[in-house]
């Protein structure tokens, strides 16, 4: 009978502390939403799932730099449509007899594929700098970092529209502040949360093999 007893309170206790972690997650969040809605009065949590937050993956700097990838990737995507229409162009222009409005065609998109095609070469240069920054990250040993609390809510919209949200929040290990927060639903976190799987999985295979390569 004490045993049950003890057990019986380890489970409150347990249950009081999962509480409390969500309650302080949630008033962080509250807070948060305070300072981006519009029409706050509308905002309703849905749902907070609390997981446990391990750097590198995690972690606020990881995350930025990997946004800021992201999002130089696409521009990169740009520049490089606007460098191979500049080059179409170009040969449009460049034929064996130019009058005097291909000539300035022409010259008008050599600058643009010159402008563009440096552009594209910087951009280039600093992907590859920042992609090298992600690898010391991977050589430290994953350590705790705080809470991963996705949270879904309701509001309503400018337009009077009830819409729903899902929001990422890294939280300090604390529960007392936010670290850096995204928009699940944005095609920006989509892109990163899709390059964190590709991340992952090239870390599997190179431990993979550096274990087979011990092994022999």
């Amino acid at each position: 009978m004490k045993h049950l007893s003890l057990l019986f309170l380890a489970i409150v206790i347990l249950s009081s502390c999962s509480q409390s972690t969500e309650e302080k997650a949630n008033s962080l969040i509250k807070d948060e939403m305070n300072k981006t809605l519009v029409k706050i009065k509308t905002y309703e949590p849905v749902e907070t799932k609390i997981d446990s937050a391990y750097s590198p993956l995690d972690a606020p700097e990881f995350l930025k730099t990997l946004k800021e990838i992201v999002n130089e990737a696409q521009e990169a995507e740009v520049l490089s449509r606007e460098v191979e229409l500049a080059k179409t162009s170009m040969a449009i222009y460049g034929g064996p007899y130019p009058t005097e409005l291909s000539r300035n065609e022409y010259r008008k998109h050599k600058e643009e594929y010159e402008r563009y095609s440096a552009k594209l070469d910087e951009l280039k240069n600093r992907l590859k700098k920042k992609g090298e920054s992600l690898v010391p990250l991977f050589k430290k040993e994953p350590s705790f970092i705080g809470y991963r609390v996705v949270h879904k809510f309701r509001y309503e919209n400018e337009e009077g529209q009830t819409t729903f949200g899902n929001m990422l929040f890294i939280i300090d290990k604390d529960l007392k502040s936010i670290l850096a927060s995204y928009d699940m639903d944005s095609m920006e976190y989509q892109l990163m949360e899709q390059s964190i799987k590709e991340i992952q999985e090239v870390a599997e295979a190179t431990a993979a093999e550096t274990e087979q390569n011990q092994a022999e």
